[in-house]
């Protein structure tokens, strides 16, 4: 039978086995979020960074990577983004402040709770390695696996980030 090292190249292959525990328990609280819930599609630009806004003398925002628009649960790309924002806020300014920046996010109710944020930003993570693995499948194009071993360290970010119970075994 087909074998996702037929088709994922050897090291990639190599990082995806060597996380599979944490893939694994990753994709139970995937589940376990996603199980029941209503979810809220919108149009979400899934690549937002500085590097892809442009903003005139006068305020007006401009979107640049239009190929990065899907229609999305909003709480999910939210918590996402939230990963990332607050792993660099933990790089730069400490545990903390990541700490501190995540209760303001909660308080202003831009996320949830701390525990559904956390899941909802893994089962983003998962999404993608999913996207990527779906590109080596059906198109051969390995253009985006180097982008695997950031996503494997995502969930392991968010882990620590919002304090998840999910463990290596």
């Amino acid at each position: 039978g087909d074998r996702l090292d037929q088709y994922v190249p050897p090291a990639d292959c190599t990082a995806l086995k060597a996380h599979s525990g944490l893939l694994r328990r990753a994709l139970e609280l995937s589940m376990s979020f996603s199980c029941g819930r209503r979810f809220t599609y919108a149009p979400t630009h899934i690549d937002l960074h500085p590097h892809n806004l442009l903003v005139a003398a006068n305020g007006e925002v401009a979107i640049l990577d239009y190929d990065a628009v899907f229609v999305t649960d909003r709480a999910q790309f939210l918590s996402y983004s939230a990963l990332k924002l607050l792993r660099q806020v933990a790089c730069t300014k400490g545990r903390q402040a990541a700490d501190a920046a995540l209760d303001l996010l909660l308080d202003m109710k831009l996320l949830t709770d701390r525990t559904q944020s956390g899941a909802a930003a893994v089962t983003e993570v998962l999404r993608r390695v999913a996207t990527i693995i779906d590109l080596n499948l059906r198109k051969g194009n390995t253009e985006w696996n180097s982008v695997l071993g950031m996503l494997l360290c995502n969930l392991r970010e968010a882990v620590v980030i919002f304090r998840l119970e999910l463990r290596d075994e």
